[in-house]
This record gives structure tokens, C-alpha cells and sequence, in this order.
């Protein structure tokens, strides 16, 4: 497994390592291992600057993805 951390620079849908199904990724989105090698080689994300850019990623897609609390 590679440690490769990167930034999704675009929407697209790739299997995490690990995983048999694939995952949509959107802009802003973190991407590590062997998707993120793929995925700054066609373009898709680009390699995070340090860890805390990774972290800051992290917590936006939690964010997105947690159910809404308004009901």
C-alpha cells in the first residue's frame, strides 16, 4: 500500500484500497494509497502540501457525508 495523501482536484468514483466498491470522490476530497497515485496521474487530485491539508480534507468530507442534524 502506498502513502500517498492527496486532494481531489475533481469529481470521480474510485475503489479505496481495500475495497471491493467504488467511492465517489468530489472536489476537496481526500484520497490516500494506491487511488491517490492513480488519481494524480490522470489529473483527477493533486498531492496534499502537508498533513494538516489532508486533516482539514478529512473533516470537510466527514462533514458532507454525516446526516443531517436539522429535521
Amino acid at each position: 500500500m502506498s502513502d500517498t495523501r492527496a486532494i481531489a482536484l475533481k469529481t470521480f468514483r474510485g475503489a479505496p484500497d481495500g475495497d471491493a466498491y467504488p467511492a465517489e470522490f468530489e472536489k476537496g476530497d481526500p484520497v490516500e494509497g494506491n487511488l491517490a497515485d492513480v488519481a494524480i496521474g490522470e489529473k483527477w487530485a493533486r498531492e496534499a502540501k502537508d498533513g494538516d491539508e489532508f486533516a482539514v480534507a478529512i473533516d470537510a468530507r466527514n462533514k458532507r457525508l454525516a446526516p443531517s442534524e436539522a429535521a
